[in-house]
């Protein structure tokens, strides 16, 4: 006997079911109702069949139950499954058809289907493919896959001449003096180290020699540190007497003149040109196409402003926004922080497209750029522990405001002195209101990332209900 459950079609608010494939000639298809406690068998096929297109409502055939979990040993092994197909039933009126919302079929039936009334019938053939529910992206930064289209793409690149070839040939299609940005070089994954490396990173030399007469801007795949060229740094007169700031550090070399790193706080110190409106409608709906492209129909957006929420209403208003963005508001962004607070949450606008109910803070920084927050000094670095990238007050701040009008906190924390701050900060906005009297119970709070973490800490995590 074989079973499938499934559990995972839950996330997409249908029932679950449980087929139990025939054995030997014997045909015989069980399914779980809605009190999930019995199995019930279906009626004859042909009377399943009528009752389908009598109804007059929508039915999807998506093919066989075999390829939408990917279980190949299960067509093999039950010879006779190859034709079966899955029919998800949306809105049927019939008693059995309400119990059910998936209802697993034979070629028999899905043949009567074809040969009956199917002016609300859909039916997919996918060949053999393999279907699954869309996949739901937890933390991500959805402007930000749309300007990775536009702008320069440097995930894949494998060292830093390669990067470097990439931006000069970028350089001979534009005008002088008119700006290159690109994002994604990560030096761990490089295949050939350059020579020169400072801190681990590579200096802007080869690049600003390579290309001297446009600004060039490329951040680091975690986004929290950035190499400009000396063009860039040039406009903006970073030079050996600038000073670090709060949260940030200009990576020098040994005589003290930058080179080229800029880290988490510090890249704000060299800021190409404000993008438009137009460029952010542009680049939202390639995001919007590229993740839909590769099966993510959910969003989480880990910090968003007023520009960025107003491209995913235009997009929805103009009913092109396929995905359903969850939105966590910039915890740095005062005005818009005030502003939805006096509005509340706003959940599930344009049919669930779009709820806005989250607010994204930053404890620290990134590990590999050695800025998240640690409780010991790095290995490889004597005194350095990271950097604390949100003044403290304005995180304990945010976090109590956000408990009292009903947002969720997450907060980036990577270090385990950024995870145990963040958990205190928690736990001080917690305590405040007893959990019998608050407006939401389990407020579902979360640290993003939360990569390292003493053992005291993760028990933290599990009695404080810390996602």
């Amino acid at each position: 006997t074989c079973e499938i459950a499934a559990e995972v079609f839950e996330e997409l608010r249908v029932q679950r079911i449980i087929a139990r494939p025939f054995l030997g000639e014997k045909k015989d298809n069980f399914f779980r109702t809605k009190n999930r406690k019995d199995f019930i068998s279906p009626p004859p096929i042909d009377t399943l069949c009528d009752k389908v297109i009598k109804s007059g409502k929508k039915c999807f055939g998506i093919g066989k139950i075999a390829d939408i979990f990917g279980q190949r040993g299960i067509s093999e092994s039950v010879s006779g499954m190859s034709d079966d197909k899955l029919f998800i039933n949306l809105n049927a009126e019939e008693e059995f058809l309400n119990e059910l919302t998936f209802v697993y079929v034979n070629s028999l039936l899905f043949e009567n289907f074809k040969s009956g009334n199917t002016i609300n019938t859909k039916i997919i053939d996918l060949k053999g493919s393999t279907i699954i529910p869309g996949f739901i992206e937890g933390h991500g930064h959805i402007m930000g896959v749309g300007y990775n289209e536009m702008n320069l793409d440097l995930l894949k690149t494998n060292s830093n001449d390669e990067i470097i070839e990439i931006v000069k040939n970028k350089s001979k299609s534009i005008k002088e003096g008119e700006w290159i940005i690109g994002r994604g070089w990560h030096q761990d994954k490089w295949k050939d180290s350059p020579e020169k490396l400072i801190k681990g990173f590579p200096t802007h030399d080869k690049l600003s020699k390579a290309i001297p007469n446009h600004p060039v801007y490329l951040r680091h795949a975690s986004g929290h540190a950035s190499l400009a060229n000396a063009k860039a740094m040039e406009m903006f007169q970073v030079n050996k007497n600038s000073v670090d700031p709060d949260g940030g550090e200009i990576f020098r070399d040994i005589s003290g003149n930058p080179t080229g790193v800029f880290n988490e706080t510090a890249q704000s110190m060299i800021t190409p040109p404000s993008n438009t409106f137009n460029d952010h409608l542009k680049a939202l709906k390639l995001a919007n196409d590229h993740a839909i492209e590769n099966g993510i129909t959910s969003f989480h957006d880990a910090g968003s402003d007023f520009k960025d929420i107003k491209a995913y209403k235009t997009l929805a208003e103009n009913n092109e926004l396929d995905l359903r963005l969850f939105i966590m508001l910039n915890g740095r962004n005062d005005s818009i922080l005030n502003y939805y607070y006096s509005k509340g949450p706003q959940i599930g606008l344009y049919d669930d497209h779009l709820t806005i109910r989250s607010i994204k803070l930053y404890a620290d920084g990134a590990l590999g750029s050695r800025g998240a927050w640690l409780i010991e000094d790095y290995s490889d670095q004597q005194g350095a522990h990271g950097h604390v990238v949100t003044p403290i007050e304005t995180l304990k701040k945010v976090t109590k405001e956000g408990s009292n009008y009903n947002f969720q906190i997450c907060t980036h924390a990577i270090g385990d002195m950024g995870n145990r701050l963040t958990l205190d900060w928690y736990e001080e906005a917690f305590d405040l209101v007893i959990r019998e009297e608050r407006q939401i119970a389990d407020p579902r709070w979360r640290i993003e990332h939360s990569q390292i973490i003493t053992e005291e800490d993760q028990v933290r995590f599990k009695d404080m209900e810390i996602i």
